[in-house]
């Protein structure tokens, strides 16, 4: 529920309601978060272009217990996440990746405009032992993750390889030699086959 939250959902307060919000058009998403929020005891409100929760305690658990931040701006990893066992780490992930996610090519692309949030995906993603990734920004923060997830899979380009620069970025390379023995017999090479 939380990576629902964190990727599409706001909360909000007046003088007579509050609620929650989950943004999502498409059926299977909103049948997905409609089963989400029912598993944890809530009762969910379908319209055309979303789900909403109207109930006082699912705002406080957001805002004032979880801190997910109550908008796109100022949303955050849940704390909790961080100190979470493995499983649930990655169902957060999977969770958010299911509405500020796609992949593309041979990388895993998360976005988001919450520069707290960015931070925190990336250390989420490095307590999971994920080590390729690349963060850019120009009209949003998009984590790149250039590795296969649990719960999406990309193809693996052979012949590129993730360099690891001192300040954490990873940049892709062309691997030609796997080792100095070369089976090829280019004359500019050192290490060409008919070189003695």
């Amino acid at each position: 529920f939380l990576g629902i939250y964190v990727s599409e959902g706001h909360a909000r307060r007046t003088k007579r309601k509050s609620e929650v919000y989950l943004a999502g058009r498409k059926k299977d998403v909103q049948e997905r978060m409609v089963r989400t929020i029912k598993s944890i005891g809530f009762t969910p409100f379908i319209s055309q272009r979303g789900v909403t929760i109207p109930n006082q305690i699912a705002y406080h658990l957001i805002k004032n217990v979880f801190k997910c931040g109550i908008g796109a701006w100022n949303k955050e990893v849940p704390f909790i996440i961080f100190n979470s066992a493995d499983e649930i780490k990655w169902k957060f992930l999977e969770g958010y990746f299911a509405g500020d996610g796609y992949s593309k090519d041979s990388r895993i692309v998360f976005t988001t405009v919450s520069r707290k949030l960015a931070t925190g995906l990336v250390l989420l993603l490095r307590q999971l032992g994920i080590k390729k990734i690349m963060i850019t920004k120009h009209h949003c923060f998009r984590i790149n993750v250039y590795e296969s997830l649990p719960f999406v899979k990309i193809k693996n380009q052979k012949g590129i390889y993730y360099a690891s620069l001192p300040y954490g970025r990873h940049i892709p390379l062309l691997k030609v030699l796997y080792t100095n023995l070369c089976i090829n017999n280019c004359k500019y090479c050192y290490n060409r086959r008919t070189n003695d």
